[in-house]
């Protein structure tokens, strides 16, 4: 036995717990872990989240379990993956489990005692949402959780509940350098509404030219742009303004979720970044920590591990081709999350959803040519784009779909037919969704 003193706990309206718990309670996650203790940890921690939890020793156990699942049409939406198990370890599940339509809804996060670059490579090439090193602290976990299932963690509780219009802010004068339309259009519409003003450049070429003639207090940077990208259009600004002087505050815009991918941003001398799709808090907190209202700016290693959900596509079950399983309307795509990342502002997602039933068609168009070419890096940028702009509409399915293609041609491969078969499949399964619009 021991004894052990504690301070008071501090009463629950000082409470740093995120204040968005409430958008994954009844969530089901599977708890893959062949520990004992660290399943039960971990299910004591998702509980107090309100989520419902399942756990399994194996990953024999896990794929046969989201089988059943699937089968029975209640998929789990979370699972929390160990990498280093016995027999089969969690790299292996994960890629079995891209053979499975179950995946495509499922959020998948790996936990792992090893921080070696390799393992983040894998879970790169593996679409995974999130790599969290073991151990994992529990308020590092929820924001984890939140930010990888499309949601944020807001550090004030009443956050959520002011809407980002009417809180004070210094009226900016912003460099947006980015190609896609719909981000474009969602970026624009949420700096103006804090009387920012934004120019626009559609790649790193631009912008270096626009910050040469014009004067902005602050760049938000594409990371991955035709021409020059936004970490090349970083350094070159980061080496004129050695010889010039000065400093712009720029902000990476990052599909990539690793830390890895976060230290690229830092290397090349982004000040902080936000991951798409980006949602109105997330935005307004990453301008915010730039100090330029004449507070302090935040440096970078103070950063907490930030996650974007990217989903994996998935071609057929375990060891059966299935690229035809029908799949939930729900969960092809989900109007609240995609309402949530425009700031609620239903007017702009109508608007969003309009943007993109008229430029889907043409990127369709330029991925069947890019495959027929054999274009790799065309055919990498284009799906990137579209796979971006279903994220934001919260279109996941499809967006699985995107995904897939932009690794294989990151992988230099273009004859990946049975992907682009299974992408116009879901591409015209989201179609009709977006026409009717939101439902009330």
């Amino acid at each position: 036995s021991f004894d052990v003193r504690f301070d008071i706990a501090r009463p629950p309206e000082a409470s740093a717990t995120p204040a968005r718990l409430d958008d994954v309670a009844g969530k089901s996650v599977l708890i893959v872990d062949d520990n004992s203790t660290n399943r039960r940890i971990m299910e004591e921690l998702l509980a107090q989240m309100g989520m419902v939890t399942t756990s399994v020793a194996s990953g024999a156990a896990a794929l046969h379990l989201i089988e059943q699942r699937w089968q029975d049409g209640s998929p789990f939406s979370l699972m929390l993956l160990d990498a280093h198990m016995p027999e089969m370890d969690g790299f292996t599940v994960a890629e079995k489990l891209r053979n499975h339509p179950a995946h495509a809804v499922i959020t998948v996060m790996m936990l792992t005692s090893g921080g070696q670059s390799r393992n983040a490579a894998r879970c790169r090439d593996l679409g995974m949402a999130a790599y969290l090193v073991k151990p994992v602290r529990q308020s590092e976990l929820r924001k984890a959780i939140l930010a990888a299932m499309g949601m944020v963690a807001d550090q004030d509780p009443t956050a959520a509940d002011r809407p980002a219009s009417v809180r004070p802010s210094k009226p900016l004068r912003i460099l947006l350098a980015e190609d896609n339309l719909i981000n474009q259009k969602l970026a624009v519409s949420l700096l103006e509404k804090r009387n920012h003003s934004v120019v626009i450049a559609e790649n790193g070429i631009q912008a270096i030219a626009a910050w040469e003639h014009q004067q902005f207090d602050l760049a938000l940077f594409d990371v991955q742009m035709p021409g020059m990208d936004g970490l090349e259009a970083t350094r070159t600004i980061r080496h004129r303004e050695q010889v010039q002087g000065g400093h712009l505050p720029i902000i990476a815009m990052t599909a990539a979720a690793m830390t890895t991918d976060r230290d690229r941003c830092f290397e090349a001398g982004m000040d902080w970044y936000v991951s798409k799709p980006f949602r109105a808090a997330e935005l307004w907190q990453a301008i915010d920590r730039m100090g330029l209202d004449g507070s302090t700016p935040q440096a970078p290693e103070t950063a907490p591990l930030n996650v974007e959900s990217e989903p994996i596509e998935i071609e057929s079950r375990f060891d059966v081709d299935n690229r035809n399983a029908e799949t939930p309307d729900s969960a092809t795509l989900d109007w609240s999350a995609a309402l949530a990342n425009v700031g609620g502002d239903e007017a702009l997602l109508r608007e969003l959803t309009t943007i993109f039933l008229s430029e889907s068609p043409q990127w369709m168009d330029a991925i069947e040519q890019a495959m027929c070419d054999g274009d790799a890096a065309t055919l990498r940028l284009t799906a990137h784009k579209l796979k971006g702009s279903l994220e934001t509409l919260a279109a996941r399915v499809a967006a699985a779909s995107a995904r897939d293609l932009e690794l294989s041609a990151r992988q230099g491969i273009t004859t990946s037919d049975h992907l682009l078969q299974a992408l116009q499949q879901r591409m015209q399964q989201l179609a009709p969704l977006l026409r009717a619009g939101p439902t009330a």
